[in-house]
């Protein structure tokens, strides 16, 4: 299958999670029903629309459900506000960006996730070069981070 169309089989398979979930009420529902939130499967859907640098998508699936994570979800959090930190990034928004990223490593220094560490250097990396003083900011947080 060439690469072009994986994103619309995704797509699909988001549209018929986002079906089930809908109409989760029945004995024929899928078994993934029971522990699927809508809240799950829009973090979910965001995360695939930043992966494929669609943010428009993204970022209001994201924002959505960080609205609604308060402090007791810290990792949740952090995790989430690197994929709404990379939408930023792939809309162009890089003060934004980097402001996202910002609280996500200041979210992740509260709590002990190595991958909310590693998705917070996928970010560092996608803002790499940038010369923005939002990014220079974030960039000095997260070297300081790292040397702790």
């Amino acid at each position: 299958m060439s690469s072009g169309r994986k994103p619309l089989l995704d797509l699909t398979a988001w549209d018929d999670a986002d079906d089930a979930l809908e109409r989760a009420a029945g004995a024929e529902d899928p078994d993934w029903v029971y522990w699927v939130s809508r809240d799950e499967l829009d973090v979910m859907a965001g995360r695939c629309f930043a992966e494929l640098r669609r943010p428009l998508k993204a970022e209001p699936l994201l924002s959505s459900v960080l609205d609604r994570y308060d402090a007791s979800f810290a990792r949740e959090r952090s995790l989430y506000l690197t994929w709404l930190a990379d939408a930023y990034v792939w809309a162009g928004e890089i003060d934004q960006a980097a402001a996202t990223a910002t609280e996500a490593l200041e979210l992740a220094d509260t709590v002990n996730s190595a991958r909310a560490r590693d998705r917070i250097g996928a970010v560092a990396k996608h803002l790499h070069g940038v010369r923005s003083g939002a990014v220079q900011a974030f960039t000095d947080r997260f070297d300081e981070s790292r040397l702790r």
